[in-house]
């Protein structure tokens, strides 16, 4: 038996009541294959945005796409 979500994570990561984002994120990036898009994810510190990328962007890896990551940090404004 293989224990995966429908979102193909197995089940040791899968994210809790994450399946309409991990849905939406997955038919957003099908639908851009054809017109291009961006998008943006947001939220507050701690709420799972890096989980839902790393979930996403695994099962794109596992499909067969390039998956390229960037990280940004904090503008130091105190800089001189």
């Amino acid at each position: 038996m293989n224990d995966m979500d429908p979102g193909g994570c197995p089940a040791s990561t899968r994210l809790v009541g994450r399946d309409g984002d991990l849905s939406f994120i997955q038919s957003f990036f099908g639908n851009s294959e054809v017109q291009g898009a961006a998008l943006l994810l947001s939220g507050e510190a701690g709420v799972g945005k890096t989980a839902v990328l790393d979930a996403v962007a695994a099962g794109a890896a596992r499909g067969g796409a390039r998956v390229l990551r960037a990280a940004g940090v904090q503008f130091e404004a105190d800089i001189s």
